[in-house]
């Protein structure tokens, strides 16, 4: 007798979706921008800008495979989208709510600068998204 292979958990799919194996990348490169910019390490801040970097990061992985379903259905339907783990649509709010809870992390923590650095960086993770 066969058995259908075990269906991965929400929080595997989630996690494969935001390729959070990257995240420490993401992580160094805040502390070196910090660094390279002159800023202070201050816990108070850095807390909350790891968090809203690795919200863009997530995001914008989870926008990528929205964006992309249709070329993974037709060349890696092995992911979560094409392999019916997850709709497309629950996939793109997911990512555009995960940007938008980025940017409301900079303006309540950080200088209106930073908040409109965050929202050119947003932008870019869309328009790489959607035309890549």
């Amino acid at each position: 007798m066969n058995e259908a292979p075990a269906r991965p958990s929400p929080v595997s799919v989630a996690l494969r979706l935001g390729r959070v194996s990257n995240l420490p990348t993401v992580w160094t490169n805040v502390l070196a921008g910090v660094a390279l910019g002159g800023g202070k390490l201050e816990p108070r801040l850095l807390g909350p800008l790891l968090a809203a970097m690795s919200l863009t990061y997530v995001g914008g992985m989870y926008l990528n495979d929205g964006f992309d379903a249709g070329w993974d259905a037709a060349h890696r339907s092995d992911r979560p989208i094409p392999a019916g783990l997850v709709s497309k649509r629950t996939v793109l709010s997911a990512g555009f709510a995960m940007l938008a809870g980025s940017l409301g992390l900079l303006l309540v923590f950080t200088r209106p600068e930073a908040v409109l650095a965050g929202a050119v960086l947003s932008a870019l993770v869309v328009a790489y998204d959607l035309f890549h």
